[in-house]
């Protein structure tokens, strides 16, 4: 019955084979042919993936690991190579990590080039996502050089553009447009247009981390409608932030928040993190006179950073706070803040959150007495401050309540 009802799909399903794909194996799997339904499992998690459901690919994945013959290494490979991906792309940094770390030791047991180079990328990913930047630098620079060898353009694309994510981070703009210019030329001779609009983001990102919002929104914008048209709502939601971000620092308060409100809606419909957007909409409500929004949401958008395990947000969230305490005449605090922030950042973002506080702090400080506390702040501890300035927003609020 099952094996007839598979067959019975497969021959009618045409175009939409894919949205039946885990349906299918489900029959397959109940006939017994664990080869087939572990296919059509693999071949629905990828459909899962491209259309941002992430919860339904891991599923998928594991549920093929679970029907995969314990002797098919190179199947396991590529399964937990997708399995990693699948919970990087839900900020879920642990599995993550196990599953590619297991994917990447199979991959060199067994000499598959082609998923070594997957793993290598995919991690590098992660690490960057997690803030662990030389890391992720490692990973990528190993992965670019492996798929080169062995002449694979798509790993290679890949690795340029995880490279140039980093670059344009930490604020390396020409870094990051040389590593996009060839990645971008590789994936418009395969016709990926994932991986284009994935380069217009990132050298958007590139752009808007050197102070040039214009052109900063030229190539959102030009991802954005890439992302739109190929139905990936996780690439919608990132970009939109960067658009959000772009419009925020041009004094278009207004198209930013509905850009910021779009980002947040899809993220938690995908059940990713939200940080971002609520990170910038709580610096919004602060410069139109939200303070208790501002602190709520940034008390949250900071638990959330803290939950998942990313590190480089932190500090661009203290030099927010520190422009806060500034403008409420903390300015030893703030100024501390400031010295902290920079101290420990891992991007360029907190250089640029922390003007605000700066351009206050060289009012009313003295150069030295400015230059003092800053060195007091890079002596702190960050978690401690952390906690520290939670616990005060939140007996803040408690108050005003």
């Amino acid at each position: 019955y099952h094996t007839q009802v598979a067959a019975w799909l497969e021959a009618n399903a045409g175009e939409r084979l894919g949205e039946y794909a885990s349906l299918i194996a489900g029959h397959h799997e109940r006939a017994g042919d664990t080869a087939k339904a572990v296919g059509y499992l693999r071949r629905s998690g990828e459909e899962s993936l491209q259309v941002s459901a992430y919860r339904d690919a891991i599923r998928a994945f594991e549920r093929a690991l679970v029907l995969l013959p314990a002797d098919d290494e190179a199947g396991r490979t590529v399964l937990l190579v997708r399995l990693g991906t699948a919970h990087t792309s839900l900020d879920d940094y642990a599995p993550a990590v196990t599953h590619l770390e297991a994917a990447l030791h199979l991959a060199r047991k067994f000499d598959d080039v082609e998923a070594e180079v997957g793993a290598l990328n995919a991690l590098g990913h992660t690490r960057f996502l997690q803030g662990a930047f030389d890391a992720a630098v490692r990973y990528l620079e190993e992965g670019l050089a492996r798929a080169r060898e062995h002449h694979d353009q798509a790993g290679t694309a890949l690795a340029l553009s995880g490279l140039g994510t980093v670059a344009a981070n930490e604020g390396n703009r020409q870094t990051a447009e040389t590593y996009a210019g060839e990645s971008l030329a590789i994936y418009r001779e395969l016709g990926d247009r994932q991986g284009v609009a994935e380069v217009l983001h990132m050298l958007g990102l590139a752009a808007a981390f050197t102070g040039d919002y214009g052109r900063a929104e030229e190539h959102s914008t030009a991802a954005l409608e890439i992302f739109r048209e190929i139905g990936d709502r996780g690439g919608v939601a990132r970009v939109l932030n960067s658009l959000g971000y772009a419009l925020r620092h041009q004094g278009r308060l207004q198209a930013a928040v509905r850009y910021f409100e779009e980002a947040l809606s899809i993220s938690k419909e995908l059940g990713r993190q939200t940080l971002f957007p609520i990170f910038d909409l709580a610096i919004i409500d602060a410069s139109t006179g939200k303070t208790e929004s501002a602190w709520k949401r940034w008390r949250e958008a900071l638990r959330e950073t803290i939950a998942i395990g990313a590190a480089a947000p932190i500090p661009s969230a203290l030099a927010v706070a520190a422009g806060w305490l500034a403008q409420a005449g903390q300015y030893e605090r703030a100024a501390e803040l400031v010295g902290l922030a920079r101290d420990q950042a891992l991007d360029a973002e907190p250089r640029n959150e922390s003007r605000p506080a700066l351009e206050i702090l060289r009012q009313v400080l003295a150069a030295e007495e400015l230059e003092a506390a800053m060195k007091r702040g890079r002596e702190l501890d960050m978690d401690a401050v952390v906690a520290e300035l939670l616990e005060e927003s939140q007996r803040r609020g408690r108050c005003e309540a």
